[in-house]
């Protein structure tokens, strides 16, 4: 009998000490569980805020460089007269920051158009005007050194961009604005900011 309640005594104290260990098994796994889930929506949230102000400090670099360029041009530093002074200062400016992916300038009266932009790891200088080359573009590699390699321009046909939408548009707003999704002369797609 006293090896009976010597045994009941062991089986009780080990389905006891077994069940203590099995709830604070679980326990320990809920808490886990807890802490993982919080643990990975604070990773989501800190990853799309980082990426929102990456989008953001990216989509400000427009507004920057065209409010740098319209501060020139009132305080009579740059002259939208002088095409040569005017592409060196698109250029210089595209060098100054890479994030930039294009900056040109069009003239109201005349059609003309000066823009740099990147492509394929090269700096490029595009200009057309109407009464140069039939309007067709031009294009130019502007090197590290300065100097301009002629290029054959993606768009062989005249181009003037006070037809375009996006152009009409820009010539009544009063602030940097973005234009929705559209396809570039070019025929590439994307967003421009006038």
């Amino acid at each position: 009998m006293k090896l009976k309640i010597r045994f009941v005594l062991i089986a009780v104290t080990i389905v006891l000490m077994a069940t203590s260990l099995g709830a604070v098994a679980a326990f320990v796994l809920i808490r886990n569980n807890e802490s993982s889930r919080v643990i990975s929506h604070l990773q989501v949230d800190q990853a799309a805020t980082e990426v929102e102000t990456k989008i953001a400090n990216f989509l400000e670099k427009g507004p920057s460089a065209l409010t740098r360029m319209q501060r020139l041009i009132n305080e009579r530093f740059l002259d939208l007269n002088d095409s040569e002074r005017l592409a060196t200062y698109l250029i210089a400016e595209m060098r100054a920051d890479r994030d930039l992916t294009w900056l040109s300038y069009s003239n109201a009266q005349t059609g003309a158009f000066i823009g740099v932009t990147h492509r394929n790891g090269m700096l490029v200088l595009n200009r057309a005007a109407l009464e140069v080359n039939g309007g067709k573009p031009q294009e130019w590699e502007v090197r590290a050194d300065g100097t301009r390699v002629a290029l054959s321009a993606l768009l062989q046909v005249p181009y003037d961009p006070r037809t375009a939408p996006w152009f009409l548009i820009g010539l009544q707003a009063t602030q940097p604005r973005w234009t929705d999704l559209y396809k570039f002369a070019e025929g590439e797609w994307g967003f421009q900011q006038f």
